[in-house]
């Protein structure tokens, strides 16, 4: 990262008489002779990062980014060093990782596979690409430049007639393979929040008669479940940016509602009367209130003084960049869109307003409550602050990371298997199918396209099987041996 880092945990009797603290800097900013440093109280420990001699302003717009971090429940440090992480770094790392468990001539094949990889990146002129920025568009790319390019990675072997109108399918489904497993790996540590590969994957290699094939779910046990929400509970009492999150696990479970169903699920689509969810295409009215921090308000009237209202604050690119981590807002976009007029210099504060055409992953339908979710909801419906029913605190959508919070739910309830956030989803259609509902009852509450789609959830058992004949021995049989 070019700075000295380090997560330290230390004790209570640390001396910190050489700190020097300016009241108008961000919380946790020091400076030590010329040197700048962060210190907070993080999960229960002390959260220190030294980052040497840098500028002031810099220090400052670093402690704000982590600030919000802390807020939000995430550690700064890991979270600053996710973003720095080139992908050549996590993959150098990956393989020397890997080389004590490999073949010196598989070590080979897979050094040179990943530095083909990371050399079309450069040659794209994405040099030093992070780690956290890379899509399913790159990998994409690679493989569609692989498939027309007669270069092969070993870079040893002589090339056939049939390999020079591009790589053979077999080699591109292995060096594929090799990419999803490193950014498999990547996923779990957190570095990335899906795996680019699994869309390439699924696209340029189409499994034969995948129809045939039964679909492996996975969804919690009852202990797992109530394991897992006490765990929740937890967390929201640690952090207090994280209420709700309990709720939040809950309403998945017992609606069966998609991740982006749940994020902007608005008191409009719940109807308390006839007791049901509604998930629709809709337009989303998104008005958020962040604070401006105190460091950056005089130049906040700098940018404002004298302009119209209706004006852009930021006016090029520079000035965006240089407050996408000072403010709450981390959007790109999101910044540019700020009007002068949004911006409240004696309340400290800007307002912005977006609209936004939503419309669920699949089909839309109805979802009947139980009554715990009523109950539920009714208690943050009496709370509300805005038109979303789980909003962040400055209005707008909820902004969690809920992928990362089940993960550590996960660890702290002592659940060894690894489980997504989408496996609530399965529970809530398992548990069901398990109480005897109908299979098109439960499409219906799915709201699948198709019922082929349900059919997951009913596998074949066959101590099932056995007692569905055992109800044959109860019927009357004829002395000539026929009903």
């Amino acid at each position: 990262m070019g700075l000295l880092s380090a997560y330290i945990g230390v004790s209570n009797d640390v001396s910190y008489f050489d700190d020097i603290r300016d009241k108008n800097w961000p919380k946790g900013l020091y400076r030590r002779g010329t040197s700048f440093r962060f210190r907070r109280m993080f999960n229960g420990k002390v959260l220190i990062e030294v980052w040497g001699k840098i500028d002031l302003t810099a220090a400052v717009n670093r402690a704000n980014r982590y600030n919000c971090d802390i807020q939000e429940g995430r550690n700064p440090v890991v979270a600053w060093e996710h973003k720095t992480t080139t992908v050549q770094d996590f993959l150098e790392g990956w393989i020397y990782r890997k080389a004590v468990r490999l073949r010196p001539k598989s070590q080979k094949r897979y050094r040179s596979i990943l530095a083909s990889f990371v050399t079309f990146l450069n040659d794209s002129k994405r040099t030093a690409l992070p780690l956290a920025d890379l899509s399913a568009d790159d990998v994409q790319r690679y493989i569609a430049f692989r498939a027309s390019n007669p270069i092969m990675p070993n870079g040893h072997k002589r090339l056939s007639g049939k390999v020079r109108a591009g790589a053979a399918r077999k080699t591109l489904h292995f060096e594929l393979t090799l990419l999803k497993q490193c950014f498999k790996e990547a996923v779990e540590e957190q570095f990335l929040p899906i795996n680019p590969c699994i869309k390439v994957f699924k696209f340029f290699f189409q499994e034969k008669e995948r129809s045939r094939m039964p679909a492996k779910i996975r969804y919690l046990t009852q202990l797992e479940e109530v394991a897992l929400l006490d765990a929740a509970g937890k967390i929201e009492s640690q952090y207090p940016a994280l209420a709700n999150l309990r709720d939040i696990l809950f309403v998945f479970i017992r609606t069966g509602l998609r991740e982006q169903e749940l994020r902007w699920l608005e008191w409009t689509d719940v109807d308390f009367e006839s007791n049901i969810i509604q998930v629709r295409e809709k337009d989303v009215i998104e008005t958020r209130t962040v604070e401006i921090p105190r460091t950056v308000l005089s130049q906040f009237a700098k940018l404002s003084k004298d302009r119209s209202g209706d004006d852009s604050l930021f006016r090029h690119d520079k000035e965006v960049a240089s407050f996408a981590g000072v403010l709450a807002i981390r959007e790109v976009e999101a910044l540019k869109a700020i009007r002068v007029s949004d911006v409240d210099l004696s309340g400290r504060f800007i307002r912005t307003t977006r609209m936004i055409k939503w419309k669920p992953k699949a089909t839309q339908g109805d979802i009947p409550m139980c009554q715990a979710v009523r109950e539920i909801l009714r208690r943050l419906y009496s709370a509300r602050k805005s038109n979303f029913v789980f909003g962040h605190a400055d209005g707008g959508s909820c902004r969690m990371q809920l992928w990362e919070l089940v993960k550590k739910a996960q660890v702290l309830a002592g659940i060894t298997r690894n489980i997504r956030l989408h496996d609530l989803r399965h529970t809530f259609a398992v548990r069901l199918r398990r109480k005897g509902v109908r299979l098109e009852v439960l499409k219906g509450l799915m709201r699948h396209a198709d019922i082929s789609q349900t059919l997951i959830y009913a596998p074949y058992d066959l101590t099932e099987g056995q007692q569905a004949i055992a109800l044959f021995d109860d019927e009357p049989i004829s002395s000539s041996g026929c009903q």
